[in-house]
């Protein structure tokens, strides 16, 4: 009886450790198929005087991966009602770093990223996002929105190891109540 419930915890125990180190299955199949498009970063960086060099850096919301081939524009609208674009960005690079020069004054500034596929190009659910920066002559200015929304690279994710680790101190626990019930058994 003991062993048939030790195997039985044994085979349960397996069952929520490849589970747990499985992941969940990637989360595309939500999107038909199609990337999410994600700004991982948006930053301005000075290029001659009076002009910034706008990088948005698009990636895939589920996998993290760079995005190349979409159509991406930005809109800049300032507090006082200064306007800049439609600028399209380009990614020479095909390395999902799309970029151009633009030409707003000094100050507080609300960017709008417009990305989306297009017609024979790349698929992927639109992505229409507003960030607020502050432009310094001279300074590079980062989206602080998109630089708390990165994604981190490198190391385990917690969660996925956390039924791994439960199931075997659950095992350890159950083990160790067995082993203790059969010595009490036996003596008895």
């Amino acid at each position: 009886m003991i062993r048939r419930q030790w195997a039985a915890l044994v085979g349960l125990a397996a069952v929520l450790a490849v589970a747990g180190l499985a992941g969940a299955p990637p989360a595309v199949a939500h999107s038909g198929s199609r990337a999410e498009l994600y700004l991982a970063d948006l930053r301005l960086e000075p290029a001659r005087p009076g002009e910034w060099t706008i990088h948005a850096f698009l990636t895939d919301r589920d996998s993290g991966k760079a995005l190349p081939g979409f159509d991406v524009q930005v809109t800049g609208l300032s507090p006082t009602g200064q306007r800049f674009g439609p600028v399209k960005l380009d990614d020479p690079g095909l390395r999902g770093d799309y970029s151009a020069t633009v030409t707003p004054e000094p100050g507080p500034w609300s960017i709008t990223v417009d990305a989306k596929g297009f017609p024979g190009g790349a698929e992927g659910i639109p992505l229409l996002q507003r960030v607020d920066v502050h432009l310094t002559p001279g300074a590079s200015a980062t989206a602080p929105s998109a630089a708390s929304r990165q994604r981190s690279s490198g190391g385990p994710d917690p969660i996925r190891w956390a039924v791994p680790a439960v199931t075997v101190v659950v095992i350890g626990v159950l083990a160790l109540g067995a082993t203790r019930r059969r010595s009490v058994e036996a003596t008895g």
